[in-house]
């Protein structure tokens, strides 16, 4: 197993054969550009440490895998956990985060190539991940937007899950503003128009 600094040092094909097809977002195009980018680099808190496991040089398993310094770009906010590490003169930061940054969108992070067993590769890149956090000295291991598969083999290897909540707006067919109000009742629609009216 390996701990890489740049999506750039996995080849793009290898890392883009273990991304759904409905995840742009997990594609090696789209990770490397926030690094190209400057977005996420150690000056913005964002140190990459990409897991990528091999078999001879076949990539089996990887995830992208940050060293955070802070919290901000995440969507989920610990900063009350990270307020209870200082109460107890402990260092909250860095942690291990198992995420896309600034997306808050749920989707596979632990990456696996269809041939491989999935629960023996998903426990190899969490010990990956366990050990990198103890070479770094991270306080925590976290994984953000994760599907209910990334999540029964989390719970397996021993990892808590923590719930929160998303809303999501729908277009029911909306043409257009009115449209929407349309179909509320009117104690909600004089609320949202008095709102807009006052900003």
């Amino acid at each position: 197993m390996l701990f890489r600094s740049s999506l750039d040092e996995i080849a793009p094909d290898h890392w883009n054969a273990l991304v759904p097809e409905d995840s742009p977002i997990l594609q090696h195009q789209f990770l490397t550009a926030l690094e190209r980018t400057g977005c996420v680099i150690p000056d913005t808190g964002w140190e990459p440490h990409h897991l990528a496991i091999y078999h001879a040089d076949h990539l089996l398993a990887a995830a992208p895998c940050y060293l955070k310094y802070h919290s901000y770009g995440e969507y989920i906010f610990d900063w009350d956990w990270a307020h209870a590490y200082q109460q107890a003169g402990l260092n909250y930061y860095p942690k291990i985060l198992l995420a896309i940054p600034f997306t808050p969108i749920t989707g596979k992070r632990l990456l696996i190539h269809p041939d491989a067993d999935m629960q023996l590769a998903g426990a190899a890149l969490l010990t990956a991940a366990r050990e990198l956090a103890a070479e770094t000295s991270a306080s925590s291991i976290h994984s953000l937007f994760t599907t209910p598969e990334d999540n029964a083999i989390l719970k397996t290897a021993g990892f808590t899950p923590r719930h929160s909540n998303q809303f999501h707006w729908q277009n029911h067919g909306y043409r257009n503003f009115k449209d929407f109000l349309a179909a509320l009742n009117s104690k909600r629609r004089k609320n949202i128009l008095r709102e807009r009216h006052s900003m």
